[in-house]
């Protein structure tokens, strides 16, 4: 499993590592984009879609207020 909050280094959403070691999308659990590697993201801005930070174990990422309107 893995320590602290990753992203597909292909469409920059949040994913997961199943207990069978294939990696998934937090937003729609589908699997990671073909090619794609899970990435660590640099600020909580290059995160795309919703994301649970589940993984986010050092709290380095704090989510955007939610705003009216958006997702």
């Amino acid at each position: 499993m893995s320590y602290g909050l990753v992203i597909c280094s292909e469409c920059k959403y949040e994913v997961h590592q199943g207990s069978n070691r294939v990696w998934f999308h937090c937003d729609g659990m589908t699997p990671i984009c073909p090619g794609a590697t899970a990435s660590y993201p640099k600020d909580a801005d290059e995160i795309q879609g919703r994301w649970c930070g589940a993984d986010d174990l050092d709290n380095e990422f704090k989510k955007p207020a939610k705003t009216k309107g958006k997702r």
